[in-house]
């Protein structure tokens, strides 16, 4: 009797599992991409790059960066070799900038992104103030000469991913998501 309880529990998860469909479980993955940058910079030109870069929330910029080259590892949402283009940032605690790039190899990666750090900065109205998003992030860069590593980590991305568990999308990234593979 316990064994057909149990047989019909693992029927009834199957079933669940299987009408949520590929679409649920894909959305968990990317946004479980979503949330760390993290890799290895290789630079891809004869002159050596230098970062020893740190910033919390975009409030507390720490250091110097100047790259351009390739990030290898998780970037973006996505896996594999990354082109991390103009990578110009400096911070002195209360007062900073950040200007970067990310595409795909050989592809356009757009212009630089270039916004205003640090809590006194922003305080006195920086006129380039960071996109939401990124008051939620943390970075770590530290590159000498031609190869170094990267680590961004998204909170708000860290909680879309939680949150998805229960069916909540609260970076509004699944719905784009699925609209992009159709």
């Amino acid at each position: 009797m316990r064994t057909r309880k149990v047989l019909a529990a693992a029927m009834l998860a199957v079933a669940v599992g299987g009408l949520t469909g590929c679409t649920y479980m894909g959305s968990r993955g990317r946004d479980a991409l979503d949330i760390f940058d993290v890799g290895v910079l290789v630079s891809d030109h004869v002159r050596p790059d230098f970062a020893a870069f740190m910033t919390f929330w975009n409030m507390f910029p720490m250091g110097y960066a100047h790259v351009d080259g390739k990030l290898i590892g998780v970037g973006g949402g996505r896996a594999g070799v990354q082109d991390f283009r103009h990578v110009h940032s400096w911070g002195v605690v209360a007062w900073g900038a950040e200007q970067h790039s990310v595409g795909d190899p050989g592809g356009d990666v757009g212009a630089p992104a270039r916004y205003d750090q640090g809590f006194f900065r922003l305080a006195l109205g920086a006129e380039n103030r960071p996109v939401r998003e990124s008051y939620f992030e943390c970075d770590r860069t530290f590159v000498l000469g031609w190869v170094g590593l990267h680590l961004r980590v998204k909170l708000d991305d860290l909680a879309d991913f939680v949150a998805g568990w229960f069916g909540a999308d609260i970076m509004h990234d699944d719905i784009r998501a699925g609209a992009e593979q159709s």
